[in-house]
């Protein structure tokens, strides 16, 4: 808890400082969402999660927005829907993350297997 507090507290220092969409912002954004998750505070870690994909898709004014890291953090958002029961809102998510993954690594690679794990577990609740 003193962690989380302690991040909660840097954040609006770091957005102060280097602005808001800045990849220290998103690096904190995506390191709190990890300890939400930990804590099982499923909406607190998808909006860390959500903020910090935000934050670096504004930040990067040239070049692709949906690289590799984009799309891992938008499969830890899709893993927190899936432990809140939004099955449907999971498989939306993971569909889009393993797209950006498979453009950008190709279709056999590690993270590619690992969102299409994610997929199949969000059709199998769903059905």
């Amino acid at each position: 808890q003193k962690l989380i507090k302690c991040f909660e507290e840097a954040l609006p220092l770091t957005k102060l400082l280097a602005g808001p969409n800045h990849k220290d912002v998103s690096r904190l954004l995506d390191r709190m969402g990890e300890v939400y998750k930990r804590l099982h505070d499923w909406d607190n870690a998808i909006g860390s999660f959500q903020g910090s994909l935000r934050a670096r898709k504004e930040g990067k004014p040239e070049g692709p927005k949906d690289d590799k890291e984009s799309a891992l953090l938008m499969q830890r958002a899709g893993e927190c829907h899936l432990y809140k029961n939004e099955y449907g809102r999971a498989k939306s998510i993971f569909q889009s993350a393993l797209k950006i993954l498979e453009q950008n690594l190709g279709r056999v690679t590690m993270p590619v297997a690992s969102c299409t794990y994610c997929l199949g577990i969000a059709y199998y609740y769903l059905h």
